[in-house]
């Protein structure tokens, strides 16, 4: 994977005080993203083991509550971006909160038997693409109306679809 920027204090991207990194690819291309620069999947520089220590260190704050991993699409990842979650989880327990942003529909991510994981890693998911015709700038969190915001420990993914 590879990391575009990180803004080490941020209160838009998840509730509270949060780190917020963007990592780049994005095969959605959603006309109107606010972030069309994070599409390039060759964009930014390599997440070493060093830059993700170093994003760690700027969670590890009391006056931060969490980071939120955006871009670009993390999901794209796969496992490497799940990797990233798990350490971040073996680091932190639940003492920060994890908020993640993606193009990806619910049911696609519950179907999938990779990225399923992320609902048992993240607090908060931001899942669907961005659609300008249907932003909503009164929905909190999101663009679109379309766009869901989902507390993962309150989602039951063997519900009936």
């Amino acid at each position: 994977m590879r990391i575009i920027h990180v803004y080490p204090a941020d209160d838009v991207n998840g509730e509270g005080l949060r780190v917020v990194a963007f990592f780049a690819g994005c095969k959605w291309n959603c006309p109107g993203c606010f972030n069309p620069q994070t599409h390039s999947f060759d964009a930014g520089e390599p997440f070493t083991e060093e830059k993700e220590n170093e994003l760690f260190d700027m969670v590890d704050h009391p006056y931060i509550d969490g980071i939120t991993f955006t871009g670009g699409d993390p999901l794209f990842g796969g496992e490497e971006f799940l990797g990233i979650l798990r350490r971040f989880r073996e680091r932190f327990g639940q003492t920060k909160t994890i908020w993640v942003y993606t193009g990806f529909e619910t049911q696609a991510i519950i179907d999938d038997s990779t990225l399923s994981e992320v609902f048992k890693l993240a607090d908060v998911l931001c899942t669907g693409k961005f659609i300008k015709s249907r932003t909503s700038p009164k929905k909190k969190w999101v663009g679109s109306n379309n766009q869901e915001v989902i507390h993962t420990k309150d989602y039951d993914i063997h519900r009936d679809s």
